[in-house]
């Protein structure tokens, strides 16, 4: 099981397996936040799909709803900006934008 909370532009939770960690959002202008969950979970839909880690997984939703909230129509983004700003977190499984909450017992 695997629970992800998020938590707007500060980025989102992710408890699973026992740990719990925090993946934080890039900085962007934001024009229109509407549909900014739903592209999350729609990237984390198609990184999952696409056999990606979880750790991943999420920095790609967390990108694709930064580029989401870019644009003026709500859902509308730009694939290779949501890329770019998921590989802005990405290095190793976890990297850096992640920052451990604490471990569970």
């Amino acid at each position: 099981r695997v629970a992800i909370v998020t938590a707007g532009a500060a980025g989102a939770a992710v408890a699973w397996r026992g740990e719990e960690r925090f993946v934080e959002a890039v900085s962007v202008q934001v024009v229109n936040p509407i549909g900014a969950g739903d592209v999350f979970v729609a990237g984390l839909i198609c990184a999952l799909d696409a056999g990606h880690s979880l750790g991943a997984a999420v920095r790609a939703a967390v990108g694709a709803a930064a580029a989401g909230v870019e644009r003026p129509l709500a859902g509308d983004l730009d694939p290779g900006r949501a890329r770019a700003l998921s590989e802005h977190l990405h290095a190793g499984d976890w990297g850096p934008g992640v920052v451990g909450l604490k471990r569970s017992r």
